[in-house]
Protein backbone atom coordinates (compact mmCIF):
# COMPACT_ATOMS: atom_id res chain seq x y z
CA UNK A 1 0.00 0.00 0.00
CA UNK A 2 1.44 3.36 -1.04
CA UNK A 3 1.79 6.37 1.24
CA UNK A 4 -0.75 8.25 -0.88
CA UNK A 5 -3.35 5.54 -0.33
CA UNK A 6 -2.65 5.44 3.41
CA UNK A 7 -3.06 9.21 3.58
CA UNK A 8 -6.32 9.00 1.62
CA UNK A 9 -7.75 6.36 3.96
CA UNK A 10 -6.71 8.34 7.03
CA UNK A 11 -8.30 11.48 5.56
CA UNK A 12 -11.51 9.53 4.98
CA UNK A 13 -11.60 8.38 8.59
CA UNK A 14 -10.74 11.83 9.96
CA UNK A 15 -13.46 13.43 7.83
CA UNK A 16 -15.97 11.06 9.38
CA UNK A 17 -14.74 11.23 12.94
CA UNK A 18 -13.41 14.73 13.54
CA UNK A 19 -16.76 16.11 14.71
CA UNK A 20 -17.24 13.32 17.23
CA UNK A 21 -13.65 13.45 18.49
CA UNK A 22 -13.75 17.25 18.93
CA UNK A 23 -17.15 17.10 20.64
CA UNK A 24 -16.13 14.37 23.09
CA UNK A 25 -12.75 15.93 23.86
CA UNK A 26 -13.91 19.54 24.10
CA UNK A 27 -16.97 18.70 26.18
CA UNK A 28 -15.01 16.60 28.63
CA UNK A 29 -12.25 19.20 28.89
CA UNK A 30 -14.74 22.01 29.48
CA UNK A 31 -16.48 20.31 32.39
CA UNK A 32 -13.20 19.07 33.85
CA UNK A 33 -11.74 22.60 33.91
CA UNK A 34 -14.91 24.17 35.32
CA UNK A 35 -15.16 21.46 37.95
CA UNK A 36 -11.50 21.99 38.85
CA UNK A 37 -11.95 25.74 39.20
CA UNK A 38 -14.93 25.22 41.52
CA UNK A 39 -13.57 22.29 43.47
CA UNK A 40 -15.17 23.21 46.79
CA UNK A 41 -18.75 22.25 46.07
CA UNK A 42 -19.73 25.59 44.52
CA UNK A 43 -20.82 23.95 41.26
CA UNK A 44 -22.32 20.54 42.15
CA UNK A 45 -24.20 20.29 38.85
CA UNK A 46 -21.02 20.75 36.84
CA UNK A 47 -19.20 18.26 39.05
CA UNK A 48 -21.98 15.72 38.50
CA UNK A 49 -21.73 16.12 34.71
CA UNK A 50 -17.94 15.83 34.89
CA UNK A 51 -18.27 12.59 36.85
CA UNK A 52 -20.79 11.21 34.34
CA UNK A 53 -18.52 12.13 31.43
CA UNK A 54 -15.55 10.60 33.23
CA UNK A 55 -17.41 7.28 33.41
CA UNK A 56 -18.92 7.49 29.93
CA UNK A 57 -15.99 8.80 27.87
CA UNK A 58 -14.09 5.49 27.45
CA UNK A 59 -17.35 3.71 26.56
CA UNK A 60 -18.45 6.36 24.06
CA UNK A 61 -15.01 6.81 22.51
CA UNK A 62 -14.57 3.09 21.93
CA UNK A 63 -18.06 2.86 20.47
CA UNK A 64 -18.09 5.77 18.03
CA UNK A 65 -14.50 5.27 16.86
CA UNK A 66 -15.10 1.74 15.59
CA UNK A 67 -18.79 1.02 14.99
CA UNK A 68 -19.11 2.99 11.75
CA UNK A 69 -15.99 1.94 9.88
CA UNK A 70 -17.31 -0.60 7.35
CA UNK A 71 -21.02 0.02 7.84
CA UNK A 72 -20.32 3.67 6.99
CA UNK A 73 -18.89 2.56 3.65
CA UNK A 74 -22.05 0.59 2.94
CA UNK A 75 -24.31 3.47 3.97
CA UNK A 76 -22.45 5.92 1.70
CA UNK A 77 -22.23 3.40 -1.18
CA UNK A 78 -18.45 3.73 -1.41
CA UNK A 79 -17.58 0.18 -0.36
CA UNK A 80 -17.25 -1.11 -3.97
CA UNK A 81 -14.85 1.75 -4.72
CA UNK A 82 -12.71 1.02 -1.68
CA UNK A 83 -12.63 -2.72 -2.34
CA UNK A 84 -11.66 -2.11 -5.97
CA UNK A 85 -8.28 -0.74 -4.94
CA UNK A 86 -5.29 -2.93 -5.95
CA UNK A 87 -4.43 -3.90 -2.36
CA UNK A 88 -5.59 -6.62 -0.04
CA UNK A 89 -8.73 -6.14 2.00
CA UNK A 90 -6.75 -6.88 5.15
CA UNK A 91 -4.39 -3.96 4.43
CA UNK A 92 -7.34 -1.60 3.92
CA UNK A 93 -9.07 -2.57 7.15
CA UNK A 94 -5.84 -2.69 9.16
CA UNK A 95 -4.79 0.81 8.09
CA UNK A 96 -8.16 2.28 8.97
CA UNK A 97 -8.42 0.35 12.23
CA UNK A 98 -4.97 1.50 13.38
CA UNK A 99 -5.85 5.12 12.61
CA UNK A 100 -9.10 4.84 14.58
CA UNK A 101 -7.27 3.10 17.43
CA UNK A 102 -4.75 5.96 17.55
CA UNK A 103 -7.61 8.46 17.83
CA UNK A 104 -9.10 6.38 20.65
CA UNK A 105 -5.78 6.30 22.51
CA UNK A 106 -5.41 10.08 22.11
CA UNK A 107 -8.85 10.59 23.64
CA UNK A 108 -7.90 8.22 26.46
CA UNK A 109 -4.66 10.15 27.00
CA UNK A 110 -6.71 13.32 27.40
CA UNK A 111 -9.03 11.43 29.76
CA UNK A 112 -6.16 10.31 31.97
CA UNK A 113 -4.37 13.67 31.85
CA UNK A 114 -7.41 15.67 32.93
CA UNK A 115 -8.08 13.14 35.66
CA UNK A 116 -4.61 13.82 37.02
CA UNK A 117 -5.17 17.59 36.92
CA UNK A 118 -8.77 17.52 38.16
CA UNK A 119 -9.31 14.27 40.10
CA UNK A 120 -12.77 13.23 41.22
CA UNK A 121 -13.64 13.23 44.89
CA UNK A 122 -14.78 9.60 44.64
CA UNK A 123 -14.25 7.10 41.86
CA UNK A 124 -17.25 4.90 40.95
CA UNK A 125 -14.98 2.30 39.29
CA UNK A 126 -11.25 1.62 38.95
CA UNK A 127 -9.48 3.43 36.10
CA UNK A 128 -8.29 0.09 34.73
CA UNK A 129 -11.84 -1.22 34.39
CA UNK A 130 -13.07 1.96 32.72
CA UNK A 131 -10.17 1.86 30.26
CA UNK A 132 -10.85 -1.81 29.51
CA UNK A 133 -14.47 -0.87 28.93
CA UNK A 134 -13.32 1.47 26.17
CA UNK A 135 -11.13 -1.21 24.59
CA UNK A 136 -13.98 -3.72 24.84
CA UNK A 137 -16.35 -1.29 23.12
CA UNK A 138 -13.80 -0.66 20.40
CA UNK A 139 -13.63 -4.40 19.70
CA UNK A 140 -17.41 -4.84 19.83
CA UNK A 141 -17.76 -1.96 17.39
CA UNK A 142 -15.37 -3.72 14.98
CA UNK A 143 -17.58 -6.81 15.14
CA UNK A 144 -20.85 -5.00 14.58
CA UNK A 145 -19.55 -2.73 11.82
CA UNK A 146 -19.13 -5.84 9.67
CA UNK A 147 -22.73 -6.96 10.00
CA UNK A 148 -24.88 -3.87 9.48
CA UNK A 149 -25.41 -1.46 6.59
CA UNK A 150 -25.88 1.65 8.74
CA UNK A 151 -23.52 3.45 11.13
CA UNK A 152 -26.51 4.30 13.33
CA UNK A 153 -27.55 0.65 13.57
CA UNK A 154 -23.96 -0.33 14.31
CA UNK A 155 -23.71 2.17 17.15
CA UNK A 156 -27.06 1.13 18.67
CA UNK A 157 -26.33 -2.60 18.52
CA UNK A 158 -22.73 -2.25 19.72
CA UNK A 159 -23.76 0.07 22.56
CA UNK A 160 -26.53 -2.27 23.71
CA UNK A 161 -24.16 -5.23 23.54
CA UNK A 162 -21.55 -3.37 25.58
CA UNK A 163 -24.03 -2.33 28.26
CA UNK A 164 -25.28 -5.90 28.67
CA UNK A 165 -21.77 -7.34 28.84
CA UNK A 166 -20.45 -4.71 31.25
CA UNK A 167 -23.51 -5.23 33.48
CA UNK A 168 -22.59 -8.90 33.78
CA UNK A 169 -18.93 -8.22 34.52
CA UNK A 170 -17.89 -7.64 38.10
CA UNK A 171 -14.31 -6.37 38.01
CA UNK A 172 -11.25 -5.72 35.87
CA UNK A 173 -10.22 -9.37 35.86
CA UNK A 174 -13.51 -10.47 34.32
CA UNK A 175 -13.35 -7.65 31.77
CA UNK A 176 -9.85 -8.75 30.73
CA UNK A 177 -10.93 -12.38 30.27
CA UNK A 178 -14.01 -11.46 28.23
CA UNK A 179 -11.93 -9.10 26.11
CA UNK A 180 -9.91 -12.04 24.71
CA UNK A 181 -12.72 -13.83 22.80
CA UNK A 182 -14.29 -10.52 21.76
CA UNK A 183 -10.95 -9.40 20.31
CA UNK A 184 -10.57 -12.75 18.52
CA UNK A 185 -14.03 -12.46 16.95
CA UNK A 186 -13.37 -8.83 15.98
CA UNK A 187 -10.08 -9.75 14.27
CA UNK A 188 -11.66 -12.68 12.44
CA UNK A 189 -14.65 -10.66 11.22
CA UNK A 190 -12.54 -7.68 10.24
CA UNK A 191 -10.16 -9.57 7.99
CA UNK A 192 -12.50 -12.08 6.34
CA UNK A 193 -15.64 -9.98 5.87
CA UNK A 194 -16.81 -9.17 2.36
CA UNK A 195 -19.76 -6.86 3.00
CA UNK A 196 -22.32 -6.24 5.73
CA UNK A 197 -25.08 -8.83 6.11
CA UNK A 198 -28.78 -8.40 5.60
CA UNK A 199 -31.03 -7.89 8.63
CA UNK A 200 -32.23 -11.51 8.95
CA UNK A 201 -28.71 -12.88 8.87
CA UNK A 202 -27.67 -10.21 11.35
CA UNK A 203 -30.31 -11.30 13.89
CA UNK A 204 -29.21 -14.94 13.73
CA UNK A 205 -25.56 -13.98 14.04
CA UNK A 206 -26.11 -11.62 16.96
CA UNK A 207 -28.22 -14.23 18.78
CA UNK A 208 -25.42 -16.79 18.45
CA UNK A 209 -22.84 -14.22 19.53
CA UNK A 210 -24.79 -13.20 22.64
CA UNK A 211 -25.34 -16.83 23.55
CA UNK A 212 -21.64 -17.58 23.22
CA UNK A 213 -20.62 -14.60 25.35
CA UNK A 214 -23.24 -15.46 27.99
CA UNK A 215 -22.05 -19.07 28.20
CA UNK A 216 -18.45 -17.90 28.47
CA UNK A 217 -19.29 -15.49 31.32
CA UNK A 218 -21.28 -18.18 33.14
CA UNK A 219 -18.36 -20.62 32.85
CA UNK A 220 -15.76 -18.23 34.26
CA UNK A 221 -18.20 -17.16 36.99
CA UNK A 222 -19.18 -20.56 38.37
CA UNK A 223 -16.37 -22.91 37.38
Amino acid sequence: MTSVMVKTLCNLEWHRLKGVVVLLSAGYTLFAVISGLYSYGQAPFVEMIYEMLFIALPFLAGLVLSAGMISGDAAENIQPLILSQPVSRSSLWLTRMVFRLMLFLLVMLLWLSLNQLFPLKAYPAPLSKLFLTGILMFCIGLIVTNITRSSFESAIIAGTSGIIIMTLLRDTWFATIVLIPVLAVAARDLFVSREPLEWQALMKRMACWFLGILIFILIITFV
